[in-house]
């Protein structure tokens, strides 16, 4: 019992009317329950508190003039959008009510009512309003996490990338380091046909996969044999079929790869040609 008198004896209430007395004896009924409520019996006054200490709950007439020519329950909620409203009205003006629920009020109250209605409507609204700000903490809060995962992710894909990059590079090395005339091969056919890309207008996902397919495309060298890779003079027919099977071996090891799956057909199709020739389905 304690407990819910200090948990309403945390809230701040405001009541507003013109009727001096009755704004009195409302606030009164409320401080007999446990709330913290004041009443003020001007506009000007009841946003100068409003504007002073943050309230959880206005309690005023439906249409009470402000102070800008807008009705005092607008201009409260602009002051503070999570501020609760209950209006009270009489059985002759139930519409006044209707169209203040309409505005943003939490509640009405028809007149005349009893003290239990009254803590009834303030007790709902409160609690409205406390699910409402922790529902609106939640997705804050839900949103934070998202953001840091996303950053995390995102600091994780950067470094996945950076290692697979070094590794490409590495793999490329290797393969020009066995091709002592073709050094620096790779790395000027990539930068050739990121010219022509540009020239063409390929979209930046284009472009970079033209760049991985480029700088790739004679990794299947690596299941060549040196003494074909290296032999100096003219290959044998023999040796030129196994010289035209590296596009498929380079195709085989880079197309299970899902991040090079397009460049994986730049490294299979780099030695076909306009007229049909080529290898590896060339004729």
């Amino acid at each position: 019992m304690a407990s819910d008198l200090a948990a309403r004896q945390a809230h701040h209430l405001l009541v507003v009317d013109e009727d001096e007395l009755l704004a009195d004896e409302i606030a009164t009924d409320l401080r007999e329950t446990g709330w913290s409520a004041t009443a003020a019996d001007t506009p000007a006054a009841a946003l100068l508190r409003l504007g002073e200490t943050p309230h959880e709950l206005l309690i005023t007439r439906p249409g009470m003039p402000g102070t800008n020519g807008r009705p005092l329950m607008a201009e409260a909620l602009r002051l503070d959008p999570d501020l609760r409203v209950i209006v009270h009205t009489t059985a002759e003006h139930v519409d006044e009510g209707i169209q203040a629920l309409r505005a943003g009020a939490e509640d009405f109250l028809v007149a005349p009512w009893r003290p239990e209605q009254l803590e009834i409507a303030v007790e709902r609204a409160l609690e409205k309003r406390q699910l409402l700000m922790e529902s609106r903490t939640s997705r804050e809060e839900l949103e934070r996490l998202v953001e840091e995962k996303t950053r995390k992710l995102r600091l994780a894909l950067q470094k996945v990338q950076g290692t697979f990059n070094a590794t490409v590079e590495s793999m490329v090395t290797a393969i020009e380091a066995r091709d002592c005339e073709t050094q620096n091969h790779c790395r000027r056919t990539r930068e050739y046909s990121m010219l022509l890309g540009r020239q063409l207008g390929l979209e930046p996902r284009e472009l970079r996969n033209l760049a991985w397919g480029a700088l790739l495309h004679d990794v299947g060298k690596i299941g060549v044999a040196d003494h074909i890779l290296l032999k100096e003079g003219p290959l044998s027919p023999a040796e030129w079929d196994l010289m035209r099977k590296h596009p498929m071996i380079g195709y085989r090891l880079v197309a299970p790869i899902s991040f090079l799956k397009s460049a994986a057909s730049i490294v299979l199709h780099h030695h076909e040609k306009w007229d049909g020739t080529g290898y590896p389905y060339g004729k």
